[in-house]
């Protein structure tokens, strides 16, 4: 089973509702073993939280088929997602949150072309069949994510990662990766638009995608003499700024691309134990929207 296609769990169907919304979902299930699917929170697999500061899942199960844990927590404008399997499992996890805004100070309709920054920290790991992944989604542009990375000890599949461009021998993509990134989008001024970030991690056993790290966003650049607006949120948690230096990478390639990321990147190993992530390492003081 190719366990590659990774739906993301909330995407589609809230990002219809036009307030600003938190979300998280887990999903989980076991292969193999006669019993079925397992699913976390039967039912609906994630409850709609209009304007709550944050929210967050978690779960840790023993099956016959072994080990499954997930865990995904949102904020404005800070993502977190983990999942974990030891045997013939998969699991899912899906953090996702939508803010709408305002650009002014230019004619009603006028092209504003904002620079988003968006850092990342996750590491990927599998072994004997595993496969994980790990992605990111900016305004629900599936077919052409901010970041996806993939990898599997499986022979009869094959890693990418934007990360690491060419790297396609099972196992070339695990380990640890971030970084910004960056990309252009388009608003209009005096209108409500609406920005949407989905990050999602996927295991199918025995695997593991850490992204509990983070992805948060770094900066949003506005041409100056652009002023912005929330329609509901207080403070800045998108980080709406004019222009400055940047240190921000292109996406999805580049050779040098997410060297940035490198200091993150040997702080996520330091973590790692056996395998597995030290969770005593990821406390959830830092939930804050300043918190990363």
């Amino acid at each position: 089973m190719r366990f590659r296609m990774f739906l993301l769990l909330i995407g589609a169907s809230t990002s219809l509702l036009k307030a600003d919304y938190i979300n998280v979902a887990l999903n989980s299930g076991t292969y193999g073993v006669g019993c079925g699917s397992i699913t976390i929170d039967p039912g609906e697999p994630c409850a709609y939280s209009p304007n709550v500061p944050s929210t967050h899942k978690s779960v840790d199960l023993a099956t016959s088929a072994g080990m499954i844990k997930g865990e995904a927590y949102a904020a404005y404008g800070v993502n977190k997602v983990f999942a974990q399997t030891s045997g013939t499992e998969y699991a899912q996890a899906s953090s996702e949150w939508m803010v709408s805004y305002s650009v002014n100070g230019l004619p009603l309709g006028t092209p504003v072309n904002l620079t988003v920054n968006i850092g990342f920290d996750a590491f990927v790991s599998t072994s004997g069949p595993g496969e994980a992944g790990f992605r990111i989604v900016l305004n629900n542009e599936s077919l052409v994510p901010l970041m996806d990375i993939f990898t599997t000890t499986n022979g009869f599949g094959g890693d990418s990662c934007y990360t690491r461009p060419g790297s396609t021998l099972p196992g070339a993509c695990a380990g640890a990766h971030g970084g910004i990134l960056s990309r252009t989008v388009t608003a209009y001024a005096g209108m409500r638009n609406l920005m949407t970030l989905n990050v999602g991690a996927r295991a199918y056993g025995p695997a593991l995608s850490d992204g509990y790290h983070t992805a948060w966003v770094d900066s949003i650049i506005v041409p100056d003499g652009v002023t912005w607006s929330y329609s509901v949120q207080s403070g800045n948690p998108l980080q709406f700024q004019y222009s400055q230096p940047s240190t921000a990478v292109p996406e999805p390639s580049g050779e040098a691309a997410f060297a940035a990321g490198a200091v993150g990147a040997m702080l996520i190993l330091a973590r790692l134990k056996l395998g597995h992530v030290d969770r005593q390492s990821l406390p959830f003081g830092r939930q804050g929207v300043s918190g990363r």
